[in-house]
């Protein structure tokens, strides 16, 4: 995942990015040589290889004091 501000387009970098999707919950690691986030864990990618829709929900922490939540589907 690519994460930018919305009123800047600045990136948002060394975060702590958290997604879930139903009981499943993952860290989205940060790689500083692209800027990206990535979920690598094998349970939870198992998840969301199962058929059918998957809702996820996706918890960014940038510094003390930023939080954002988003819930989408795939």
């Amino acid at each position: 995942m690519l994460i930018n501000r919305f009123e800047t387009s600045e990136p948002v970098l060394q975060a702590t990015v958290e997604v879930e999707s139903g009981t499943a919950k993952a860290v989205a690691k940060f790689h500083e040589d692209m800027g990206d986030y990535a979920v690598d864990d094998p349970a939870f990618l198992k998840v969301l290889k199962a058929p059918g829709a998957h809702r996820l929900i996706v918890t960014i922490l940038a510094g003390a004091t930023e939080v954002w939540r988003h819930d989408i589907e795939i």
